[in-house]
Formats: structure tokens, sequence, C-alpha cells
């Protein structure tokens, strides 16, 4: 069974490494002497902020990678995003309530800060009197950092424990009171959530008070994304079979089959983080089939199931291809059991249908590989087996092997 993983994970990898594309995209970029040259950046979609890109002049021509020292900023033609250069102090000290720990609010006031100071480029959400970015560092931490009059601010919002309480200090709310003390418009300001948009509407809203001499550039909104198609690939499944004797149990290793797996899937990926989070729902058949010998007679088990599994989807490489990983459940029913023992003298006999489960419930993990409309799955099944008998253990073991075809958006 080991082996068998090991197959398939360097089959997944083979895959993956065969696939590998850049995205490179329409872009301008602004070099370190504040020229502005069009060409072609290699899009990643990031979720965190870069500190360098890929750019070329020409798509045929070799790329040159620009760092934080050769540029002041870039902006994507076909949505808009714009990245600058900014060099940020801020203080290091995650959102996570289980990392930080104070006996009191005095305490937490008077804690010893730990600065970092980053010159990186990050995304720029509102332009005008007020300029609006967004940073996310290597943590997937994500920071709101204003800026006017050539102040470079970080909105600060901690999440901390007191005591065994949780404490939300939103300091941002405080800071943008201040800020835009001078809009025309009504702020909901205490309204407002540690969110991109959130706070981006709020300076948006500021900035139109004085939009005659600015200009600013809204953000797309991402939403999110139904797939739905059809699987089918491979299954390795091998179980061991024990039960009850008068004298102790026999245990019976069932010998290894293939058997095909096939479905639909109808998927919901989430806009929230570029996609990295999905909820699966499929509705696929397997088999399970397996001889297994003991004393003077043989076991011959043939079960065909279909059943309803739901699964998460993480990405933990967002970019094309992706890489993914998957944790779920599955719930599947008997459809067709031609399970026989064969005797000594040849002879054959079906089992006691009241011998077996109408149902078997599965967990499943695995991690998988999308390129455009196809994924390329690798998965390892645990089920608790067909038996209906509390004394006697089933278990299976699967690994399989599954492509996908999408036909929704991507």
């Amino acid at each position: 069974m080991q082996k068998s993983a090991y197959i398939l994970s360097l089959f997944i990898f083979i895959t993956l490494k065969s696939f590998t594309q850049q995205n490179f995209t329409k872009s301008k970029i602004i070099n370190s002497l504040g020229d502005t040259l069009t060409g072609f950046i290699d899009y990643k979609e990031w979720i965190k902020s870069p500190e360098q890109i890929s750019f070329k002049n020409k798509l045929s021509e070799v790329s040159v990678i620009y760092s934080t020292k050769e540029l002041k900023g870039f902006i994507i033609d076909f949505n808009g995003e714009i990245y600058k250069n900014l060099t940020l102090n801020y203080e290091k000290l995650t959102r996570s309530s289980s990392k930080h720990k104070f006996e009191s609010l005095s305490n937490y006031a008077n804690r010893n800060k730990v600065m970092v100071k980053k010159t990186i480029l990050v995304r720029q959400l509102s332009c005008g009197k007020v300029n609006l970015h967004q940073f996310v560092d290597s943590d997937l931490e994500n920071y709101l950092i204003v800026e006017s009059n050539g102040i470079i601010e970080p909105l600060i919002y901690h999440i901390i424990e007191v005591k065994n309480e949780i404490v939300s200090l939103k300091q941002y709310q405080v800071q943008l009171n201040t800020l835009l003390i001078n809009s025309c418009n009504k702020l909901n300001i205490e309204k407002a959530d540690y969110l991109p948009n959130d706070i981006k509407k709020l300076v948006d809203t500021y900035n139109q008070c004085f939009e005659k001499s600015i200009t600013y550039t809204p953000i797309k909104a991402i939403k999110g994304k139904c797939e739905y198609g059809l699987t089918a690939g491979i299954g390795y499944a091998s179980f061991k079979h024990i039960f009850p004797k008068t004298y102790g149990s026999v245990t019976l290793t069932g010998n290894k089959n293939t058997a095909p797996v096939g479905g639909i899937f109808l998927n919901y990926s989430f806009g929230r983080g570029q996609g990295k989070y999905a909820i699966l729902n499929e509705l696929q058949t397997y088999t399970i089939e397996s001889n297994t010998f003991e004393a003077n007679r043989s076991y011959h088990y043939m079960i065909q199931y279909v059943a309803i599994q739901t699964l998460f989807r993480y990405k933990i490489y967002v970019k094309k291809p992706s890489i993914y990983l998957l944790l779920g459940f599955s719930n599947g029913f008997s459809i067709k059991n031609n399970s026989t023992i064969t005797y000594i003298d040849g002879s054959n006999e079906n089992f006691q249908q009241n011998y077996f489960r109408k149902d078997e419930q599965s967990y499943i993990l695995g991690f998988g590989v999308a390129i455009n409309k196809l994924m390329i799955e690798s998965r390892y099944v645990m089920g608790n087996g067909f038996s209906s008998s509390p004394n006697t253990v089933t278990q299976n073991r699967r690994i399989e092997l599954i492509l996908k075809l999408n036909f929704g958006k991507i």
C-alpha cells in the first residue's frame, strides 16, 4: 500500500512539473527612475504581497526580475490592479488570540513592541487625498495602510486574550475618525470591520469630497464560482476480514484489486481568498472486490456502492496550475452484491444478505492539481467495512487516482 501511495504521489508531481506554466499578461511598470515601461508581467494573483516580479517587454523575449530596489510600482491592465513600492514600519502582532495573552489591558498598553521595517510592493485599494493600501505578509496576516500628506501609517487592529476573555482592540476606528474628520459625507466608521472592502468604502467616500483634484481606481470584487462536471478514475483496494471463532478470532487478508470509480460533482469555490477555499459535493460509484481463503473455503467479495461525498478543498498554491489538499466524508450505499463462498469440493453458494450492511462510511484525505478545466486527484479512503456483525471487522483501505473535467467557471 505504501509503495502504491508513493507511485501515485510521484505521478502527481511529474504531472505538475510537466504542466507548470507562466501567466504573462499586459502590464506597465514604473522603474526606480520614474520611467513607465509597457510590457508583460508574470501575473501570479498574489495572495501575499510580492517582493519582486518577472517582466518582459515582448512575449518573445526572456523575462527580467525586478525587485523593490528597481521598482516604484506596476499596473495590471486587464483588471486595473495597482501595486506601489512602500517602506513600512509596523508591529508584528498576529491576530491569533492563542498566541498573545495579557494579564490586563495595562500590560498590553505597556508591552514591548516588536517593530518590523520592510520595503514591499503593496496593493493600492484607493487613491486620492488619502491613499489606502493592503499588505499581506508571509504568514498571510492582513495589514491595511493609509497614506496622507506623505505620512504612511498602518491601521491597527489586535485580538488578544485577557484573563481567558477575548478582546478585540479596534484602534483603526480611532485612527480613521482622526484622519477622515473633515469628510463632507457621513461615515459609519464604527460599523466598519477590518476588511479591505469595508475600509476602502470609507476612504472612497471621503475622497469623493475632493474628486475634482484626485482620481481613484476601484478594485474588482472577487465572486464565488460553481464547478460541475464528470469524474473518472481507478481505485486500488485492500482489506482485512477479522471474525470470531470458538477460541479467539481469525484474520483473513484480502488480495488487492483495482476497480473503476466515476461519477459527477458540483463544487462551490468561495470568492474570499481568491478561491483558496471550496466545498465539494460528489456522487460517485466504486467497487470493493477481493478474495480470501480460510480452512476449506474461499470467499469472493464483490460489492458495488454509490456514494454521496462532501469534502473541503484548500489551495496551498493558487496560480496555474494550482495545488490543493482535500479532507472529507463519504456515505456509500450498496447497490449490487455478488459475493460468494466456494468450497473445496468446487460448490458455490451466495453469502446470506443479512451478513452485509447496506451502507459504508469513509474518511477521505487527498491532494490534487488543477490545470485549467482538468483536475487530477490522489485520495486515500478509509472505510468502516461491509459487515453487519458487531463482532466482525471488515475495514477497507483504498487509494484512488481520479481525473475531473470541470464544465463550470475557472
